[in-house]
């Protein structure tokens, strides 16, 4: 249960069954619910651009993308995954061809390419730079939305 995700998630329910619990009005059961998502999405985004910093930016090509089966757990039907494995040389000279760790979707297509950022030192800790940040501003979108339908809440006094 390293997944960031997983510990906002079991920290938002704990939270929000705190106040449940102390009986706080509705409103700030939303708020609470917004909170969490909204900073980890934060804290995600502000970690992924630190990294960038350090990192050499460069192209690359998308050379293959490897599928992996993946599952829900507790459910039996399984959905795909695509990895794609890129290739690129460093500034050194060097020639790299590596499986980024991130699934993403829409992938790029075998041929396109990309603008990756590596780690000098371990040219094969790379990211694509040019991909969206979808889940991370899902993420903290819902949780914007929860905590501006919990100030309602609050201002207005509804559920109380």
């Amino acid at each position: 249960m390293n997944n960031p995700f997983s510990i906002s998630v079991v920290a938002t329910i704990a939270i929000c069954l705190l106040v449940a619990f102390l009986g706080l009005p509705f409103g700030y059961f939303f708020i609470t619910l917004g909170i969490l998502p909204v900073g980890l999405s934060i804290f995600l985004l502000y970690e992924r651009f630190r990294r960038l910093k350090r990192y050499k930016k460069t192209t690359g090509i998308v050379v293959e993308l490897i599928e992996k089966k993946e599952k829900f757990p507790d459910e039996a039907t399984s959905y795909s995954v695509y990895y794609p494995v890129v290739s690129f040389s460093t500034y050194e000279g060097k020639k790299i061809t590596a499986q980024w760790q991130e699934a993403i979707s829409p992938s790029p297509q075998p041929g396109e390419e990309v603008s990756i950022g590596y780690n000098p030192g371990n040219p094969e800790d790379f990211t694509i730079i040019n991909h969206n940040y979808l889940n991370e501003s899902i993420f903290g979108g819902v949780g914007l939305l929860f905590i501006i339908i919990g100030t309602c809440f609050v201002i207005f006094r509804v559920g109380d």
